[in-house]
């Protein structure tokens, strides 16, 4: 008995003791006081972005202003009105992550500030990739303490290797662009083309006949035409600097002659290995397509046998396009076109076993218990 009563008081002992160190370690409530001198940049600058209203989508400007401050330490912080996607803040952490690796190389570290990125808008709700690249740049301007200037505005989406991803709605951007009296607009290289809906009524006597056709525009065109305004695309934030600043970074020459041998060492094995793994992945395919089509549903409303055996075709052009690539060379290319060829050939696979076995719910059960099982 006296014991376990002593056990009990070293135990609560222990327990109180551990609370009275943790209390004094935290210290909650306590105000510090100092006197630190804060030195703070900004910058506003417009991102165009698309609204959904009960006439369709509309393009609206949001205004995006940057703030860095010294004695930071590399904090991130967003404030919103009304309302952003979540991938908002994840823009804003990247542009300041692709900001500091070029601004590195003049010695400017963005630990060595806070940085804040204010955002009001018109739209009810808006994401944040398309801003992502005028997030960037707006950055490196302040860090660099460069102009920017206020009669060219931007679009798209920055990645982790400093390149412009591209973005939608931008015949709607355009027409918010001109609201603001821009007249240079840039875009993501590549998107120089848009899709425009198009509708037509055939009169066939007591009915009438509607066709939707898909006809390609051209950005630079409708840009033009409908405000006088230049549209650009650009690859990169160096290339964005350029129409947004007047700066560049200059790109590093190597001073050694650049070579293929690592490259063909390390790629052609595995290129011949997937091209292999692929060829007979797509025989396999083939040949259980072949026995088992009279088996698989081919009747209105879904064509089952006939969607099966498209996709085995894609299977067979994808091979195709690889065994070229490798003769080529391209063995980088020729491994992608062997994936692609596998990814479908398994489909055809899957979807013959589906309809071959005696009952489908069993078949799928056991198939993603396989997948989940060999997963790491």
């Amino acid at each position: 008995m006296i014991k376990k009563v002593l056990l009990t008081s070293i135990a609560f002992l222990f327990i109180l003791s551990s609370f009275f160190n943790y209390s004094t370690a935290t210290q909650i409530g306590q105000i510090y006081e100092g006197d630190i001198s804060l030195n703070y940049r900004n910058v506003t600058v417009y991102a165009p972005a698309v609204a959904q209203t009960e006439s369709g989508y509309v393009g609206v400007i949001s205004t995006i202003t940057v703030t860095i401050q010294n004695n930071g330490s590399g904090r991130v912080f967003v404030d919103t009105l009304p309302l952003t996607q979540i991938d908002m803040q994840g823009s804003a952490r990247l542009a300041v992550k692709v900001a500091g690796a070029y601004v590195r190389r003049d010695n400017i570290s963005v630990d060595d500030y806070d940085f804040f990125f204010v955002v009001r808008t018109e739209a009810p709700i808006i994401g944040g990739p398309s801003a992502g690249a005028v997030m960037t740049v707006a950055t490196i301007a302040l860090l660099e303490q460069w102009d920017i200037n206020n009669w060219t505005i931007m679009t798209g989406m920055i990645n982790p290797d400093g390149s412009i991803g591209p973005i939608g709605g931008i015949p709607q951007k355009i027409d918010a662009a001109y609201s603001v009296g821009t007249t240079r607009f840039l875009i993501p290289k590549g998107q120089g083309t848009y899709i425009e809906t198009v509708y037509e009524t055939i009169d066939e006597g007591i009915w009438k006949r509607i066709i939707t056709r898909q006809i390609p525009k051209s950005v630079a065109e409708y840009a033009m035409s409908n405000y006088d305004m230049e549209v650009v695309e650009v690859e990169d934030v160096n290339d964005a600097l350029v129409y947004l600043t007047g700066h560049e970074f200059p790109i590093p020459v190597a001073n050694t002659n650049i070579t293929t041998e690592n490259y063909i060492y390390s790629m052609k094995p595995l290129a011949e290995t997937l091209l292999d793994e692929s060829e007979g992945f797509y025989n396999n395919a083939s040949s259980l397509f072949a026995n088992t089509s009279s088996d698989i549903p081919n009747t209105y409303p879904v064509y089952y046998r006939d969607q099966i055996d498209t996709i085995l075709g894609y299977a067979l052009d994808y091979l195709d396009e690889s065994k070229n690539l490798y003769d080529e060379g391209r063995y980088y290319s020729s491994t992608s076109m062997s994936f692609q060829s596998l990814i479908d050939s398994r489909f055809v696979i899957y979807a013959c076993e589906y309809f071959q076995s005696n009952d489908g719910d069993i078949y799928l059960t056991s198939l993603v218990s396989d997948v989940i099982a060999s997963s790491p």
